[in-house]
Parts: structure tokens; C-alpha cells; sequence
């Protein structure tokens, strides 16, 4: 049995993993989805703190999972608690070092959105990566309609301790992530994809957009599993 906390991306709250917290437990583990404050006030640092106080209520390490956005506050409360982690999982999700932040990594045209203390929720494809469920799309942005300014703009603070951590990378095709890519940012020689190649990271493709959680709860769920076994494949050959 594995215990796993779900971190949702932007504009999205612990009721997007419903599915997958569902499969999980009925395979035998603990799914602890998690709901991000959504305050003007709610930084980066706040949900850092969030996280940080759920991997403290839990009784042994856990699976991190961060979707999105979600990779910000997970890997900050990893890196700041790395005894209550056992592996990561980041889902489609940006990978800051320190001292960036989401806009520093967003495309142009989507930083330029985060204006004022809450940012509405984004009618663009990048979300849905073409195959959101109709009745999920209709839902999401009266869910969550606004997401704190802050939590995009603010720089995270990281020492590094995530990198030596187990990671899983789950690539969605269809949102344009593969393993070729991944293997191509580490060919570049940066410093900052070094640590894509470490020993006991794994990477899995999955057919969907950027909403797996969605798109195929099931399918995911299994991902996920397995992530916590060591499953998927290495980035570099053995």
C-alpha cells in the first residue's frame, strides 16, 4: 500500500482527482487529493506550506504527485521534507529551479495574462489538449473561476534535495511532451536537465492532453501505481 497526495494544477481543486483517488483506493491505497487556497493572498509560499502540512499528517512517506502547476508546491515541499517523500510525480508540469517562477516558464502569451490578484480562469487549448470530457470542460471554470496572482509570480525557493529524490515524469503526447523531448533537453548538456538522468527517475507517455486525471482516470491511476513500484522507463539506456 502506497500513500498518495494528488496536488492539482492552476484553476483546479481536489475534486479533479476524484477518479483517481478512487481507483486507488479500491487497489489498496490511500489517496489524500489535495485543494490549494485560492485567496488574493494564497503564494507560492502558502501552498508550499499546504503540502508541507499534509506530508506531515501522513505516517510514512508518500508519493508526491503535482499536476501542472501542482509541480511548484510539490517539489517545494519536497525539497524542503524530503524524509516524508518517497518518489515524485510530476504530470505534464513545468520543472523550476531556484529562484523561478510559473510565469519565468509560461509561454509569452500566457504570462501576459497573470495581471492584478486573480487571474480568471484561461479559455485556451493548452488545458484540455483536445480531449476534456464536454460535462468536465462546462464544469471547471465555475469550480475554480479565479487563481491567486501570487502563486504564479512568486519565485520558488529551492536547495536542490528534491533532485535526489525517485521522479516519474508522465509525458502527455497529445499536450506535445514525450521521451524523445525529455531526452533531447538532457542532450542540450544544461545544467538544469542533469538531473532528468538520474538512476531511479522514470518516464511514461500517456496519449492524453494535459488533464490525464480527466481524460482517462483509469489509465492514470494504473501510472501512478506503478510509479510507486519504480515502474516506466529510464531516460537514458542502462
Amino acid at each position: 500500500m502506497s500513500i498518495f497526495v494528488l496536488i492539482p494544477g492552476a484553476w483546479l481543486d481536489g475534486w479533479a482527482w476524484r477518479q483517481v483517488a478512487a481507483e486507488l483506493t479500491a487497489a489498496g491505497h490511500r489517496a489524500v487529493p489535495v485543494t490549494l487556497g485560492t485567496a488574493p493572498s494564497d503564494g507560492l509560499t502558502e501552498h508550499i506550506a499546504q503540502v508541507s502540512k499534509v506530508l506531515a499528517e501522513q505516517d510514512e512517506p508518500v508519493v508526491l504527485v503535482g499536476h501542472s502547476y501542482g509541480s511548484f508546491p510539490a517539489l517545494g515541499a519536497a525539497d524542503a521534507w524530503p524524509e516524508r517523500v518517497a518518489r515524485t510525480v510530476l504530470i505534464d508540469a513545468p520543472l523550476p529551479e531556484d529562484g523561478e517562477s510559473l510565469v519565468d516558464l509560461a509561454p509569452g502569451e500566457h504570462g501576459a495574462t497573470v495581471t492584478g490578484e486573480l487571474v480568471p480562469y484561461p479559455e485556451v487549448a493548452w488545458l484540455s489538449g483536445g480531449d476534456l470530457p464536454a460535462e468536465i470542460a462546462e464544469q471547471l471554470p465555475q469550480r475554480v473561476p479565479f487563481w491567486p496572482a501570487r502563486s504564479m509570480t512568486e519565485p520558488i525557493r529551492l536547495t536542490g534535495a528534491f533532485k535526489r529524490l525517485p521522479m516519474t515524469g508522465v509525458l502527455c503526447t497529445l499536450s506535445g511532451a514525450d521521451l524523445a523531448l525529455v531526452r533531447g533537453l538532457h542532450a542540450t548538456g544544461a545544467p538544469r536537465f542533469a538531473w532528468l538522468a538520474n538512476p531511479a527517475n522514470r518516464y511514461v507517455e500517456l496519449p492524453s492532453g494535459h488533464s490525464p486525471m480527466f481524460s482517462m482516470p483509469e489509465r492514470l491511476a494504473e501510472v501512478l501505481a506503478g510509479a510507486a513500484r519504480g515502474e516506466g522507463e529510464p531516460l537514458l539506456a542502462d
